[in-house]
C-alpha cells in the first residue's frame, strides 16, 4: 500500500521511524512558519540541459510524497523550491547559494550531482540547513575526515564505497574477466567510481590495463582514448559516465580494431533510457549497474504508478527516484518532530535540532528498505544489480533492462 500521512502514522503508533531521544535545543538558526503560510524544503539538481533527467526524476519523487500528505504537513502547505544546479560544480554552486539566500528554506534536497554537491555544501551548512543528496554517491563525503563543511550533508543513495566494489565482484565473479580498462569523464562522480572499482578489481586479482580520462561536454573524438586502451587488450572497458560521453564511446568502440568485441560496463549515469537514443545499435549487450528495483519494497510499484500520474510522463524514470522519495520522507518525519507548535498556528523549527533528527533516522521504512543513517550520513540502503541492455531496449524501447546480476531468491 501507499504511504499514508506522518500524522496519521504518528497518532495511532505506526509510525516507525525509530529515533534517539530528542536533544536539548541548540545554538542553531530558527525558522517560524506563519499560520497559512508554506513550509519550504530546497532542491537543487539539472533540471535543463544534457543531464536535466537526474535532477526532474527525484523532483517528480518529492511530488508524489507531499501529494500522499495532501500537500500538507502541521497544517501548512508544503513546497519543493527548486534551482537548476545543471550538474557541474559552478551552477551547482550557485543554486546552493541561492536556497540559502531565501531565509524561509528549513532544509534541502540535492544536490543530484556529486560536483553539485562538492561547489555547495559549504554555504549549506553554513546556514544550518541540511541536505539530503537521493543520488551523490561520491564515497568520500562521507568519510570520517571529510572536513566540517559536510556537517550538513547527507544521503539515501548508497556510496561508490560500496557501488565501486559491487562492479569489480559482478567483473570477476560473474563474467570471469581480469583484464579491463578503465574511462571516466573528469566528473567528481566518474573518477570516484573508477577508484573503488579498481580498488576491489585488484584486490580480486584483476589487471588494469589502461586508465583514460576524456572531458564531459567537450570530447566528442574518443578514438585517441580508445586506441590507446586497444593496444592493451582487455577484457573489458568500464565506463561511469553520462549519456552524451558514454554515447560516443559505443558510437566509436567496435570501430576500433581490437576493441569490436570488448564487453562494456557502465553505472547508473548510464541506467537511463536516453543513453538508448544517443549510443545507437552497439549498445546491445552492455552491462550496466545502479540500484537494485527488484528488492525495493512492495509498495514500489504503486509509487511508479503514481509517478507517471503525477508527471504525465508514459516511458522511463531515472535511476533515483525511490532515493528522492524516501529523502523526502526522512525530512518530513524530522520536520514533525521537532517544529514547535507556538499556538497561533505557526511553528518554529530550530535548524540544528532538525539536523540532530534527521541525522537520528533508524528504521525508517522507505521504499529502497529500510534506512538508518550514520554519524557521517550514509542513509542509501547497499542494493546493487547488474542491467544487460537487449535488441528489445534499442527497438521497441522497453525500459528497463533485465537485471542479471545478482540472483534474487524467487
Amino acid at each position: 500500500m501507499m504511504r499514508k500521512s506522518l500524522g496519521v502514522l504518528a497518532a495511532t503508533g505506526l509510525l516507525a521511524t525509530a529515533v534517539a531521544a530528542p536533544a536539548a535545543a541548540q545554538e542553531g538558526r530558527e525558522v517560524t512558519i506563519a499560520e497559512g503560510d508554506p513550509i519550504l524544503i530546497g532542491g537543487y539538481g539539472p533540471m535543463t540541459g544534457p543531464l536535466g533527467f537526474l535532477g526532474l526524476d527525484w523532483m517528480i519523487a518529492v511530488d508524489v510524497a507531499i501529494d500522499e500528505m495532501g500537500g500538507e504537513l502541521l497544517g501548512h502547505p508544503v513546497e519543493l523550491v527548486r534551482e537548476d544546479g545543471l550538474c557541474n560544480p559552478q551552477d551547482g554552486g550557485t543554486a546552493a547559494n541561492a536556497l540559502v539566500a531565501n531565509p524561509d528554506i528549513v532544509g534541502v534536497i540535492g544536490g543530484t550531482c556529486s560536483d553539485e554537491v562538492a561547489a555547495g555544501i559549504k554555504a549549506i551548512t553554513d546556514a544550518d540547513l541540511t541536505s539530503i543528496s537521493p543520488s551523490a554517491t561520491r564515497d568520500a563525503f562521507t568519510f570520517p575526515d571529510r572536513g566540517p563543511e559536510f556537517d550538513g550533508f547527507m544521503r539515501t543513495a548508497f556510496s561508490d564505497r560500496f557501488q565501486g566494489p559491487e562492479v569489480a565482484k559482478f567483473v570477476v565473479e560473474e563474467l570471469g574477466l581480469t583484464k579491463v580498462a578503465t574511462i571516466h569523464d573528469g566528473s567528481t562522480y566518474s573518477s570516484g567510481l573508477v577508484d573503488t572499482f579498481k580498488a576491489k578489481f585488484l584486490e580480486l586479482g584483476g589487471e588494469i590495463t589502461r586508465e583514460e580520462s576524456v572531458t564531459a561536454g567537450v570530447t566528442t573524438d574518443m578514438g585517441p582514448a580508445l586506441t590507446a586502451i586497444a593496444a592493451t587488450n582487455p577484457e573489458a572497458i568500464y565506463l561511469p559516465v553520462f549519456p552524451n560521453t558514454g554515447g560516443f564511446i559505443l558510437q566509436q568502440v567496435r570501430g576500433i580494431e581490437g576493441l569490436e568485441e570488448t564487453v562494456m560496463i557502465g553505472s547508473d549515469g548510464l541506467l537511463v533510457a536516453s543513453f538508448i537514443d544517443v549510443a545507437g545499435p552497439d549498445v546491445v549487450g552492455m552491462y550496466v549497474t545502479g540500484g537494485d528495483s527488484r528488492r525495493f519494497t512492495e509498495d514500489y510499484d504503486d509509487f511508479v504508478a503514481k509517478y507517471l500520474e503525477l508527471s504525465g510522463e508514459s516511458t522511463t524514470l531515472g535511476p533515483f527516484h525511490a532515493h528522492g522519495y524516501d529523502a523526502a520522507n526522512m525530512v518530513f518525519a524530522a520536520i514533525e518532530d521537532v517544529a514547535v507548535d507556538n499556538g497561533d498556528g505557526s511553528h518554529t523549527i530550530n535548524l540544528l535540532d532538525l539536523r540532530a533528527r534527521v541525522r537520528a533516522t533508524a528504521d525508517h521504512p522507505g521504499l529502497t528498505g529500510t534506512i538508518t543513517c550514520d554519524e557521517y550520513g550514509d542513509c542509501g540502503v547497499p542494493l546493487v544489480a547488474a542491467y544487460q541492455i537487449t535488441q528489445a531496449q534499442v527497438d521497441e524501447g522497453a525500459w528497463p533492462p533485465e537485471a542479471v546480476w545478482p540472483p534474487v531468491d524467487e
